[in-house]
């Protein structure tokens, strides 16, 4: 069995990971191909050659808008699938998405062409223009899919109703992640005390998410520094503290703008690292505030750890948050709601326990990696044995 998987970029982020992981750790009698942008992380490239994943490097995909780009990343992304044969041709993001599934020929009896859902490629953030262009063209790409793979009931439900597909072509899988490694994780005291958390009531709040503008870190750090300047006008209350995992082109920024607020020295900029759940561990809760999700892999990590979540109100997010169970949900971009739940869980150390305990008591094996692999491998053989 052949499979090619097709994405803009393959950075640490979750979807990335989750074509990662789908990859390298395939069924033994998958033949597979990546074929990536000019974006991708060297050792993860490395890591899919020696597990003899072939990989495929087409510079001219790039996230960017760019019509010359696109048009030679559509020129070579026909020659490829011309010369190539697959049985199955597997798509993600937004550009690859639209112009893999073009470029692949459509004969009758050949490949099978997935999509992955990973989120939304038209959302309300986005220009009208944009937003209008963006779903004409998926719903005209889904004429050239057989089957939509959604990591989330939310985005099934919304691609179905803007007219992207119908429901039967859906099929949901969830993105995987090592699950027990982050129930098994405890609190390291002297892991807090390195994060500035030096007084027994110091409350430090996580944000684990790539440094990008959808992941929109600047209205957390604009809450904090509301919080903080709460917190000192009042005289009372803990002393809140942050920790951003994750890097990305905004790091430089985010960095400028912590300065900017007066609150650098309550925020620390970690990077990317690969124990993330010992800094989930070593927080009091868990925030998000991005433009859009798809669903969120920190919010279900926050909960397999046992703590509280704060997130706007986004699609995606109530799959991994029970408003008012395992944490608090508020308005999107309503900075005094943000601000406000921020405080309510400062504090409130009652609260945060129980919401914490409540996440811990939450069925979480479908968002395990060996689910997801399983899921993907058995799909892989249900379609072939429907094509056969």
């Amino acid at each position: 069995m052949t499979v090619c998987h097709l994405t803009t970029r393959l950075v640490q982020g979750g979807a990335d990971f989750n074509i990662f992981y789908n990859l390298l750790q395939g069924a033994p009698d998958l033949a597979q191909t990546l074929v990536v942008g000019a974006e991708y992380h060297p050792g993860m490239v490395q890591e899919l050659r020696q597990a003899g994943v072939e990989v495929v490097v087409i510079p001219w995909i790039c996230r960017e808008i760019s019509p010359a780009s696109e048009v030679r990343a559509f020129r070579e992304l026909r020659r490829f699938f011309r010369e190539r044969s697959f049985d199955i041709v597997y798509t993600h993001n937004a550009k690859t998405g639209i112009l893999g599934r073009f470029a692949v020929p459509r004969r009758a009896g050949g490949t099978v062409v997935l999509h992955g859902v990973h989120g939304m490629s038209f959302t309300d953030s986005m220009s009208r223009p944009a937003f209008l262009l963006f779903r004409w063209l998926e719903r005209r790409a889904a004429a050239r899919t057989d089957l939509f793979v959604s990591v989330g009931y939310t985005l099934r439900d919304l691609m179905v109703e803007a007219g992207v597909g119908h429901p039967g072509q859906y099929r949901i899988i969830r993105s995987g992640m090592e699950i027990e490694r982050f129930r098994s994780a405890r609190r390291d005291p002297a892991l807090r005390q390195e994060l500035g958390c030096t007084g027994a009531d110091d409350v430090l709040c996580a944000v684990v998410a790539r440094l990008e503008e959808r992941k929109g870190q600047h209205w957390f750090l604009e809450a904090l520094a509301r919080a903080v300047e709460e917190l000192d006008r009042s005289g009372q209350g803990p002393s809140l503290r942050a920790v951003l995992l994750g890097d990305g082109p905004r790091r430089e920024a985010l960095e400028a703008q912590a300065r900017r607020l007066g609150i650098a020295s309550r925020v620390v900029f970690a990077g990317f690292r690969h124990n993330p759940q010992d800094y989930l561990a070593a927080a009091d809760l868990v925030c998000l505030t991005s433009e859009w999700e798809g669903v969120p892999q920190s919010l279900v990590q926050a909960a397999a750890v046992g703590r509280p979540a704060l997130a706007f109100d986004v699609p995606g997010i109530r799959e991994t948050v029970e408003e008012g169970v395992t944490g608090l949900v508020v308005p999107f971009r309503d900075m005094s709601a943000l601000t406000g739940g921020l405080l309510r869980l400062a504090r409130e150390p009652e609260l945060r326990r129980r919401f914490g305990q409540a996440a811990t008591e939450r069925p979480l094996e479908e968002w395990s990696l060996s689910s997801m692999v399983e899921n993907t491998n058995a799909l892989y053989r249900q379609i072939l044995g429907d094509a056969t």
